[in-house]
C-alpha cells in the first residue's frame, strides 16, 4: 500500500501534497469488490457439468463423444474448458479473499487506518471468541464483525475427476 508523492498543479481547488507511506503490499483485494459472488459462479460451473454424467470412466466419456455429432462434441468441449477455466479463476480469486483475512494483512490495514495521511481512520482489532478468530473493521461509529475461518477454512470444493477402473 503505497501512496506517492504527486504534483497537483494541474487540479482544481487546494492544492494538498501527498507524501509517500510505504506499509508493504495490500493482500486480498477480491474481498473490497462489491460484484464478486462467488456461489453464482460456482453454480454456473455446477450448472455446466451437469450435462456430463458424474463418475463415468474414462472409456465412457470416449464412447459418450463418439456418438455426438461433431457440433455437439465441439459445443460440449467448450462449455466443459470454459467450466475448467473459470473454476481455476475461481480457486485463485477465492484464495486471494482469504488472503485479505490473514493476519499480516489485517496488521497492514490497521496501520494505515491509524496513519495520519489516512483522513478516513480504520480500526482492525482480533480477538479470539469461543475459540475462533473474530475480526471486528471499524470506520467511524460502524463496526463490521467477522468469523472467516469457520467459513473459509471449512467450506471444500474438489473438481470431479475422471474414474478409472
Amino acid at each position: 500500500m503505497r501512496l506517492a508523492s504527486s504534483d497537483t498543479s494541474r487540479l482544481k481547488g487546494p492544492k494538498r501534497e501527498f507524501r509517500q507511506v510505504d506499509l508493504g503490499k495490500f493482500d486480498g483485494l477480491t474481498a473490497s469488490l462489491t460484484n464478486f459472488n462467488p456461489v453464482k459462479k460456482l453454480e454456473w460451473i455446477e450448472r455446466t457439468l451437469a450435462s456430463v454424467e458424474p463418475g463415468m470412466t474414462e472409456d465412457e466419456i470416449f464412447e459418450f463423444a463418439c456418438l455426438l455429432d461433431d457440433k455437439t462434441r465441439n459445443a460440449t468441449y467448450v462449455l466443459l474448458k470454459d467450466a475448467d477455466k473459470r473454476f481455476d479463476k475461481l480457486q485463485k480469486r477465492l484464495a486471494d479473499f482469504a488472503s485479505f483475512f490473514d493476519n499480516e494483512n489485517l496488521r497492514k490495514l490497521d496501520a494505515w487506518g491509524g496513519h495520519e495521511a489516512n483522513r478516513v481512520p480504520i480500526r482492525v482489532k482480533q480477538k479470539r471468541v469461543l475459540g475462533q478468530r473474530r475480526i471486528e473493521i471499524g470506520v467511524q461509529d460502524d463496526v463490521a464483525a467477522l468469523v472467516p475461518d469457520a467459513v473459509l477454512w471449512e467450506h471444500k470444493v474438489s473438481w470431479p475427476t475422471v474414474v478409472t477402473p
